[in-house]
């Protein structure tokens, strides 16, 4: 029953077109915002103490993985960017 009345809340949310563009706008905005955080946040729990050195990354995961931190930092302020 609560899919149902989700299903109808956001279809009604969705009619206006101005609504459901400015909704995919901020959501879009968030993810893109909040991609790096999370990608530094879990690069230092992984390599941090909390994980034993066996079971951490090795240096080449380590460097794939400063590159796509860098990547999504770039990516979400070229994607601020062009929003302003």
């Amino acid at each position: 029953m609560s899919f149902a009345s989700t299903a109808i809340g956001v279809s009604h949310l969705v009619q206006s077109t101005r609504a459901g563009a400015e909704l995919v706008d901020f959501t879009t905005t968030i993810s893109f915002l909040i991609a790096p955080v999370i990608a530094i946040f879990n690069f230092r729990i992984v390599t941090g103490r909390y994980f034993e050195k066996k079971y951490q990354p090795s240096r080449l995961l380590k460097i794939l993985s400063y590159l796509g931190i860098i990547f999504l930092t770039s990516f979400a302020t070229f994607f601020i960017i062009t929003r302003i």
